[in-house]
């Protein structure tokens, strides 16, 4: 009998071996989903097979997988296989929502289906497709989907799905009217954006019901028209009948935002604690004390309120006050007080994602954000040990940071070099600095360690810059094979706009050159921090007339844009060609997302490379730059 069971079991086995070895994946165009109609709580697999893909079969390929509806409900990461020419996996659809929403990445490389995301409709038990998913999906383009998915579509494809779902169900007007007016506010003329937003407003107002959806969207609207008898009636409506809810939180979180001072903030905060303990804006509301205090310089207070309420303390609170303090030259053991403190809650927000994770945040980012951190904190840690001559404790925490930061960050590379430097470590100096160098991440104090700590090693400069050239010729050759596997060829809108002295620059009367095109505004931080690589890049190719750089000034919030932008220019001595997109119709037109974005145009005036933001490393910057003019030239 035993023998029998045995030989069932080994039969069984062979022929599972067999069935999963020879089932061939059938896909369905270029992606798909099975179940056809997939509901809360069932498995979803995914299909994807694209005729042009972004990946390779050795890439490791995510589904960043979002359900949603008003709201994120869920975020998740997918892990894809290879497998008869497609990648496929699986999740369990584990919250209510009316869709789910992803995109596929790989590194940095992803497929969001042509900004529109790939879209699975969730069923409801009988079959039919949740009455929302229209709405919540235009909502996506309005809202969180811009930044999470990068989503991006024409305004008239947006209204589209807000008119056929209040055509399907008029009483979603409640719940997205007032994200559907806020959709047409760029697009519409100041008169029809008012028109739209009193007709929003009456449709609500003629069907009143008191629910906390129609309150809200009346208080809002009412709020921005400036209409403060009616705001404030519908304010104190939803304080009587909501009194723990998001507006009534959110507007006393703002009240103490814009307190005048600490002593203010602080007894605006403790009745903020004693009103909505538990609240989700409480690391909100502590950040905002945190800062009054940091901004006055007063880094005990800091220490002595962030102990208090560690428990609610979100790890970016104290992330970059160590370093602030350090170019303050304030006290180094409250700095590294603060910085073991920012540690601790670091290593809090590991252990329970469940708090301190964003619904927006896939596991996956969240654990790169925690990990950016840390490693800004045991940045400060290292500096601060480095500074206390504690060269060895101050390499541990260095390795820790460089480990956490993956050797992308260049600040804890340079550092860390130094004091294997010092500690006269010179064979793991020319280990590490070696890696920085090849892959890219060679600025010019590595390249000095790193011929420092050649020459301390075999004793001969000669080998040293041998090395260093070969290592520059490694890294240049790792850029131009990433940045062609990452060039695209689409239209660049045309424009004709005025520059700073006066004269009319239009585009296409560049073709024939390689333009660089980098839309900006003062208020930007990244932007400006971009601008001495910018520069640079301009010096560079200054005497070259093959080349262009046309710096777009937008989104300013000023009155008088043009002043704002010369007096910006002159004060900071750059020699900029500043055209005025003064109406936004040409970052539109773009498409852009965020700024500071760059767009490469090649001689026929396509777009052939897009730049999103900046990392701080301006050597990194001007190098890239560099490479993507010389592809396009050759």
């Amino acid at each position: 009998m035993e023998k029998r069971i045995l030989f069932l079991l080994i039969i069984s086995f062979i022929s599972l071996f067999f069935i999963s070895c020879s089932s061939q994946i059938t896909y369905k165009g270029e992606f798909a989903f099975i179940p056809e109609k997939p509901q809360t709580g069932q498995e979803v697999t995914l299909l994807y097979k694209p005729a042009n893909p972004k990946f390779s079969p050795q890439d490791e390929l995510f589904a960043k997988v979002y359900i949603f509806d008003k709201e994120v409900r869920q975020a998740s990461d997918v892990k894809m296989n290879y497998r008869d020419g497609g990648w496929t996996g699986s999740f369990t659809v584990s919250a209510q929502g009316a869709g789910i929403l992803l995109q596929f990445k790989a590194g940095e490389k992803n497929d969001n289906n042509n900004e529109k995301g790939f879209l699975i409709p969730l069923f409801t038990k009988d079959g039919q497709k949740q009455a929302e998913l229209s709405a919540a999906y235009a909502d996506a383009f309005v809202g969180w989907g811009r930044g999470y998915l990068e989503l991006n579509a024409d305004p008239n494809f947006v209204n589209g799905l807000y008119t056929e779902a209040f055509k399907a169900d008029s009483s979603l007007l409640k719940k997205y009217g007032r994200t559907y007016v806020a959709a047409n506010q760029r697009y519409l003329s100041p008169d029809a954006f008012e028109q739209l937003r009193n007709e929003i407003d009456q449709k609500i107002e003629s069907g009143l019901t008191n629910t906390y959806e129609e309150l809200e969207a009346l208080q809002i609207s009412y709020t921005q028209k400036k209409n403060i008898e009616k705001a404030d009636y519908y304010y104190r409506l939803i304080e009587e009948k909501y009194p723990k809810s998001d507006l009534i939180q959110s507007t006393l979180l703002n009240k103490v935002r814009a307190a005048k001072d600490a002593g203010e903030k602080l007894k605006l905060s403790d009745n903020f604690i004693e009103r909505f303990p538990g609240s989700k804006y409480l690391m909100d509301l502590h950040n905002i004390i945190i800062n009054e205090f940091r901004n006055s310089k007063k880094y005990s207070e800091v220490l002595d309120y962030a102990k208090k309420y560690k428990a609610d303390i979100a790890p970016y609170t104290l992330a970059q006050i160590p370093d602030r303090m350090l170019s303050d030259s304030a006290d180094l053991d409250l700095a590294y007080q603060i910085t073991e403190l920012g540690i601790e809650i670091s290593k809090q927000a590991a252990a329970n994602p469940a708090k301190y994770c964003s619904p927006y945040l896939t596991p996956k980012d969240f654990t790169e954000e925690q990990n950016y951190y840390m490693s800004m904190l045991l940045l400060s840690k290292t500096k601060i040990l480095f500074k206390r001559d504690k060269s060895q404790a101050a390499s541990e925490a260095a390795n820790l940071a460089f480990s956490l930061s993956e050797g992308k960050d260049s600040g804890i590379n340079e550092l860390y070099a130094e004091i294997l430097v010092k500690l006269k470590n010179y064979q793991e100096a020319v280990k590490l600095t070696s890696r920085f160098i090849s892959e890219g991440y060679g600025s010019p104090r590595i390249k000095e360690l790193y011929k420092e700590s050649v020459i301390n090693t075999i004793g001969s400069e000669i080998a040293a810059e041998d090395g260093l050239a070969e290592l520059e010729a490694a890294a240049k050759e790792k850029m131009r094979n990433k940045l062609t596997g990452e060039m695209i060829n689409q239209p660049s809108p045309d424009f004709t706009l005025t520059n700073l002295k006066g004269e009319i620059v239009t585009l296409s009367s560049l073709k024939g050159k390689v333009v660089v095109i980098d839309f900006w505004a003062t208020w930007c931080g990244p932007c400006k921090s971009s601008f001495p690589g910018m520069q640079q890049a301009v010096d560079n190719f200054k005497e070259d007339s093959g080349v262009e750089f046309l710096f777009i000034n937008t989104w300013e919030r000023v009155q008088n844009k043009k002043e704002n932008a010369e007096k910006f220019i002159a004060e900071k001595k750059y020699s900029f060609n500043v055209l005025m997109d003064t109406d936004n119709k040409v970052i539109t037109s773009y498409k852009v997302r965020g700024i500071p974005t760059k767009f490469i145009l090649d001689k026929n005036g396509n777009t052939r490379f897009i730049s999103v933001g900046f990392g701080g490393d301006t050597n990194a910057l001007v190098e890239e730059l560099s490479m993507m003019i010389s592809l396009l030239r050759n």
